[in-house]
């Protein structure tokens, strides 16, 4: 399947995916060019084409209707705390070195960090030692989120959820 997509800082691409997983809101995609699984939001799929090549045509097309975005907003309401409204972000199951260090990337990045998981939060970060409660509770409040440090810096990258 030929995907074209816009990410959260409207940058429009196309993608060669295999379907994993769907519901409303989400879909998860194997991009065979990245040779990674993917997490994409519904909503933003723009387009679904029979070729990479026309997927390609049309993300140059529609990328004109889009400003890219340079600065990292959040798309979310304001909360306690969070009058600057920053994407909330929360880290689960790191080392404490490790996720010392996530953290003060994730504020570097200008984004606001949460110990639980809430029906504002923006991404899930889990670690290997992640325990099931969060990640039950962000599945429940359709919470977008990545695996591991990598899966962190992509999403700093890129603004794409890669699990």
């Amino acid at each position: 399947m030929y995907l074209v997509y816009k990410n959260r800082f409207n940058v429009v691409k196309a993608y060669s995916v295999d379907i994993i997983a769907e519901n409303v809101d989400y879909i998860d995609v194997f991009d065979i060019s990245e040779d990674q699984i993917k997490t994409f939001k519904q909503s933003n799929v723009l387009a679904i084409k029979d070729s990479f090549e026309e997927a390609y045509n049309e993300s140059l097309a529609l990328q004109k209707n889009y400003e890219i975005i340079v600065r990292k907003s959040n798309p979310f309401k304001a909360n306690w705390n969070n009058s600057d409204n920053k994407l909330e972000v929360c880290f689960t199951g790191f080392k404490k070195d490790e996720k010392n260090q996530l953290e003060e990337s994730a504020k570097k990045n200008g984004l606001f960090l949460r110990r639980s998981v809430t029906q504002n939060l923006g991404l899930l970060v889990c670690g290997s030692r992640a325990g099931p409660k969060k990640i039950k509770v962000a599945n429940k409040l359709n919470v977008p989120r990545v695996m591991g440090v990598d899966g962190f810096n992509n999403f700093l990258e890129t603004g794409e959820f890669v699990e």
